[in-house]
């Protein structure tokens, strides 16, 4: 694991000599940093992004180049870069969102891409864009990486190797693996570059563990005690190791564990044990305004914790029964929304969140589509992956406006 991080700094942030630098900050309307704001060098596939207090660096910069600022909740800013001037302070304006849900679709359920016989693998909500890989039906044949709007109306498209599927890093950079290698994404107006191949099990194990980004240190997950304990790590950018930031155990599962002797150990056993006697435990993390927000499912309670550790309050899980919710959490970064889901009965529900509460706020029910997959909320729109046939003969994007008290079919 300690050669993921210098190889993605290296790959992520480039290396250039004899390069000038420009520092600055970004603000919003009040003067506060805005953390994570992305900063383009107009026609290059150069990248920074702010830190938490809104300060940056750019190197490789010349004379007349043009920088272009973008994040999520503000409108973009362009300026031409001068060299001679080494600080540059940026003040972006608040996007305006229409909070007023209207619904502009026939149906409340919508397929994107309708038209076209695909066999969709994976898909990421990058840059307020949809990215697909997809091949052509299920034969895995012509897969491509395609590029399209919330509404389905596709960009830019590139051809791929096989690929196994997307992953967006908590910086915001995107990524795919086929087989032995894997390759970083960038997309300008039509045209889709690759980074130059690197080693697959980096995007695997930053897949897999890499949780969060804060600052210039980066916090990873691991399972321990065969699943029933769970670790994130803060890592420094100075630091050769990771240090231990937060840990949560099922003492109940490790007393389970002391009983012994209940099983033959044969395949199925063990199959039976990791699956359903030591499932994952599952407590998902999220920043949220100045404090760190966790589910945690072992006790069935949201968790408050400042961000060096020491927890501010509790409050217990009472949006749903029990053992009907999934151990999932999704978060809409537009809105600042939290989603549980249920199954119940062969129906799908996502059920809005009171975090400060912990109760429900409003559900909204999928009737038509009982195994729906790869579920992302943003915007107040929930997508989705479902398989249009039983022969798995299509498999396709889905999405909903979450305004209505019951949606589906």
């Amino acid at each position: 694991m300690s050669k993921l991080l210098p190889f993605l700094f290296l790959l992520l942030s480039g290396i250039f000599l004899n390069a000038q630098s420009i520092n600055g900050r970004v603000v919003n309307t009040d003067g506060k940093g805005i953390s994570s704001a992305h900063i383009r060098i107009q026609g290059t596939t150069k990248g920074f992004l702010t830190d938490p207090e809104g300060y940056f660096t750019i190197t490789e910069v010349y004379d007349g180049d043009v920088l272009v600022i973008s994040h999520l909740n503000y409108e973009n800013y362009t300026v031409t870069a001068d060299p001679e001037e080494k600080y540059l302070r940026v003040m972006m304006i608040p996007k305006t969102y229409n909070l007023i849900g209207i619904s502009i679709y026939d149906k409340p359920v919508v397929c994107l891409i309708p038209d076209t016989p695909l066999f969709i693998t994976d898909y990421e909500i990058w840059n307020g864009q949809l990215v697909l890989t997809a091949n052509k039906m299920r034969k895995s044949n012509q897969p491509r990486l395609i590029f399209m709007n919330m509404d389905g109306m596709i960009g830019a498209s590139a051809e791929l190797n096989k690929p196994e599927g997307l992953f967006k890093d908590p910086l915001n950079n995107l990524y795919y693996a086929s087989g032995e290698d894997a390759w970083q994404i960038f997309n300008y107006g039509d045209t889709v570059f690759f980074s130059q191949p690197f080693d697959a099990e980096l995007y695997r194990d930053a897949e897999n563990h890499w949780a969060e980004s804060i600052g210039d240190s980066i916090i990873f997950s691991y399972h321990y005690y065969r699943n029933q304990g769970l670790g994130y790590f803060l890592k420094t950018e100075e630091s050769d190791s990771a240090r231990e930031w937060f840990s949560f155990v099922d003492e109940d599962a490790l007393d389970r564990m002391s009983w012994g002797g209940f099983f033959d150990n044969n395949q199925f056993d063990q199959r039976f044990a990791e699956q359903i006697v030591y499932k994952p435990i599952q407590v998902p993390m999220y920043f949220f305004e100045d404090s760190i927000v966790a589910f945690n499912f072992i006790t069935n309670e949201i968790e408050f914790y400042r961000h060096n550790g020491e927890l501010i309050r509790t409050v217990e899980m009472q949006y749903a029964y029990k053992n009907k919710m999934e151990d999932e959490i999704y978060y809409d970064e537009v809105y600042k929304k939290f989603y549980g889901r249920e199954i119940r009965n062969g129906r799908n529900s996502l059920i809005e969140i009171n975090i400060n509460t912990g109760l429900p706020v409003e559900t909204y029910t999928f009737k038509g589509y009982p195994h729906i997959e790869n579920l992302q909320v943003y915007g107040n729109e929930l997508f989705f992956i479902y398989k249009d046939y039983a022969g798995d003969e299509y498999r396709r994007l889905y999405k909903s406006p979450l305004i209505k008290q019951s949606a589906g079919l």
